[in-house]
């Protein structure tokens, strides 16, 4: 088979890895001013590169400059490609997560340059989450170029193919052969290059072979171009002209092309849960932006308090620059992670001013003279929640306008040792994107408690977990209504990953099970009325584990607080729940649905939540964890893993810097599943969890809002809204959605505060963005507003 070569240059710069950010961008001056350079000497050179981070640092330090590459844009000789903020990690971001990459990274290229990135480009992220074909067509990039996993490690027929997913959107799709900068230095090297591309696409004549220095930048190379004419000149026959994935795309026949249904896995499996820092912080910023836009809406539209957008996509922009795939995927060097959390620590900042500001303005304006000290409660989601909250307050009970009282419980805070000031716990109700008064009051009212703990076990009106006194596991999660949930007793699981890199190269499972966290320190915390809990101590060689496991009152959910002190090198610290189920599904949250994957064991990655499906099986929901297994019935949620930072299988000598060292908390829940639990179900109760509620301890005064209000009503629980936010243009109001369900689903949305009622149809996993201008015309548009 004859094949033409579309020799495209360009330059694999990645902002940071085994060096900083800093460092990252002088790189990007020297490879832009490079590759203006090649452009110079040679005429029909054609140069390619992704990442408007990378721009934007070139427009603020070297703006003459900018405005050569603005002209070589305009004749079409520097090709922008990848139309997100940076080539970030395609398996952990949120769904709204890529919808932001994609709207600020499109909007710089368009207001820069006058267009967009026509495709997708993540040469170097390892693995590619399964609904990246509607994400990336939805965001104006129809076609996509990837290289990890390599055929090594994913084996498939066809390297170029229609790449479909889950809802049914395609787009073709190019897996590079072995590399994405070739460096040749003479004919021969070349050749070789030809050959491995050529022998590596299998599908079509048409073949893509990427050349240049690439990681710490550099690009195509004067000998790079030299060696590219010479054999033009020589060899005319040859199929072979400077180009780029635009063409390439354009001149393919993508109808013949045949098609794939799957996530690109595996490479690289050990960043699912690498340097629990940087997860943290990602999903930390994640939510607290996506909350602060929401009340920050809700404040503008109430009382015109200003929407700080500027601010807000400022913040944005830190938190997707962390989402580089060397960055959040855990393979940086420590320095990398020090500036994260400064870049992290803003982001979330700036998120924190804007909601006190919103929900401080709408609590002053709301009437609370009903009698007690207000506490008015906030709910970021789009549906009705019911949640404990922790107020740093003493009140002998609580009551609202719409239940009356509700039972309280006095539970340790922070600072009580220092000044004496205690706190009450109750659960409170919602409304959808909303708010609700409660009052605290000095009168005494008794509750019988639904709740009991003792060392032997934790119980509610549904659920009753019970511990083995002797190790500090589980025994027991028996559901009154569905039976035993439990195969064997759930225990904290040490891996040792010795032969482990930091990436985890080609090792794609860790099962080399070593020891078990035990312990018979088990203590009663608290015994009702509103909160059961016991706390758990357990420990392995130099390291403890603290967990704290909770029931409250009609939840069939346990909630998990747990503080590791880690201190193991090589070692992986696993969560095992072994299931009933008697034939297990492993289903994983991805972004906006959720995908099936082989019980084998391996090393998944997931959203906020995985489960073994069915009557018996469990749903381990988690709040800044992304890595699980599922091995027959038992599903693991990984906790810390404690490679060598930046190990890429050198030699260990010296004394070497090992991730994940001292102490963690983070928190997870154990969710009951039965035979009809709806997939949407789920990843409302993981959403709860990670959007939790806002409280404000108010003062007494009147004022013109109601002590209840909600700003959304839904009709249908498969769609769950993402986000509301001021449009990118500042001329009207987003709101984003999905349909977390395998069936076309109706729903009718109303928010009567921006004249919305509409009725539409979603089909299977699909996402929508509906953008509601400020005459109140609403138009569906794609990820990037337009």
């Amino acid at each position: 088979m004859e094949k033409s070569f579309y020799m495209v240059g360009s330059a694999h710069l990645d902002p940071v890895w085994t060096w900083r950010w800093q460092e990252g961008a002088a790189e990007a001056l020297a490879t832009f001013r490079s590759a203006l350079d090649r452009m110079n000497e040679t005429d029909d050179f054609i140069f390619t590169c992704a990442a408007a981070a990378v721009y934007k640092w070139v427009e603020e330090t070297a703006p003459e400059m900018f405005e050569e590459i603005k002209q070589r844009v305009k004749e079409g000789r520097w090709v922008i490609t990848g139309g997100w903020w940076v080539q970030c990690d395609c398996n952990l971001p949120s769904m709204e997560s890529f919808a932001r990459q994609a709207l600020i990274a499109q909007r710089y290229f368009y207001e820069k340059f006058q267009i967009t990135a026509r495709v997708g480009y993540s040469v170097d992220s390892f693995g590619h989450n399964a609904m990246l074909p509607q994400l990336l067509k939805k965001s104006g990039m129809g076609a996509y170029v990837y290289m990890r996993p390599g055929t090594h490690e994913k084996p498939q027929a066809h390297s170029t193919f229609l790449w479909e997913s889950p809802d049914g959107t395609k787009i073709p799709a190019f897996r590079i052969t072995e590399r994405y900068n070739h460096n040749f230095s003479d004919q021969d090297e070349l050749t070789r290059a030809l050959k491995i591309a050529a022998e590596g696409t299998n599908t079509t004549d048409e073949v893509m072979l990427f050349y240049g220095v690439g990681n710490h930048g550099g690009g195509p190379t004067k000998q790079n171009l030299k060696i590219i004419k010479e054999r033009q000149q020589k060899e005319p026959s040859l199929k072979m002209k400077f180009s780029s994935p635009n063409e390439y795309f354009d001149e393919l026949d993508s109808e013949k092309l045949p098609t794939v249904k799957d996530d690109l896995q595996h490479h690289a499996s050990g960043c699912y849960s690498a340097v629990s820092l940087i997860k943290a912080l990602n999903r930390n910023s994640e939510n607290a932006l996506i909350s602060a836009e929401k009340y920050s809406s809700m404040a503008n539209i109430l009382l015109g308090t200003p929407y700080p957008g500027n601010k807000f996509n400022e913040a944005w922009q830190n938190v997707l620059f962390n989402q580089f795939h060397d960055s959040l995927g855990g393979c940086s060097v420590k320095g990398v992670y020090d500036d994260a959390k400064n870049s992290a620590g803003e982001a979330l900042f700036i998120a924190e001013k804007a909601k006190n500001r919103a929900l401080q303005s709408i609590a002053w304006n709301i009437d609370t003279t009903q009698g007690g000290v207000p506490i008015i409660v906030f709910n970021p989601n789009a549906h009705v929640v019911r949640q404990d909250i922790e107020v740093n307050a003493k009140f002998n009970s609580v009551k609202n306008c719409a239940e009356g009282c509700v039972p309280v419980q006095f539970v340790d805070a922070e600072g009580k040792y220092c000044h004496g000031r205690p706190s009450t716990l109750f659960t409170a109700v919602v409304p959808p994107m909303g708010y609700s008064v409660y009052y605290g009051l000095e009168e005494k009212v008794d509750f019988d408690s639904p709740v009991f703990a003792c060392k032997d076990y934790i119980e509610n009106e549904l659920v009753r977990v019970s511990f083995d006194k002797k190790t500090g596991h589980i025994s027991s999660i028996f559901s009154k209504k569905t039976g035993e949930h439990l195969s064997a007793p759930a225990a904290p699981i040490v891996i040792d990953e010795y032969d482990h890199d930091c990436w985890s190269h080609q090792m794609n499972f860790f099962d080399k099970r070593i020891g078990v966290f035990e312990g018979s320190d088990i203590t009663v915390l608290e015994n009702g009325p509103v909160r059961a809990s016991v706390r758990v101590k357990t420990a392995w060689g130099d390291s403890t584990l603290t967990q704290v496991f909770s029931l409250t009152s009609l939840s069939d959910i346990v909630e998990v607080t747990s503080s590791v002190d880690w201190h193991e090198k090589h070692k992986m610290l696993k969560l095992s729940y072994p299931t009933c189920s008697k034939d297990p599904k492993a289903v994983y949250e991805i972004q906006g649905a959720a995908f099936v994957r082989p019980t084998d064991g391996e090393e998944e990655p997931a959203q906020k939540w995985a489960s073994v499906m069915g009557a018996g099986g469990i749903a381990l929901l988690n709040r800044d964890k992304h890595s699980y297994s599922i091995k027959d019935n038992e599903i693991c949620l990984t906790a810390l893993r404690s490679p060598i930072y930046a190990d890429h299988g050198q030699p260990r000598d010296g004394e070497p810097t090992f991730t994940d060292q001292g102490e963690h908390t983070f928190s997870y829940s154990i969710m009951l599943m039965e035979e009809n639990t709806e997939l949407a179900d789920i990843s409302r109760a993981a959403l709860e969890r990670n959007e939790r509620f806002t409280h404000i301890i108010g003062s007494v005064h009147s004022g013109r809002l109601p002590e209840q209000r909600s700003f959304i009503d839904i009709d249908t629980d498969s769609v769950i809204v993402t986000s509301f936010k001021r449009a990118y243009d500042n001329k009207g109001w987003v709101v984003r959605a999905y349909n977390m369900s395998e069936t076309p689903t109706f729903a009718e949305i109303k928010m009567k505060d921006i004249s919305l009622h509409i009725g539409l149809t979603f089909g299977k996993y699909e996402i929508k963005t509906l953008y509601i201008d400020d005459s109140n015309n609403v138009t569906e548009v794609m990820l990037t507003e337009w």
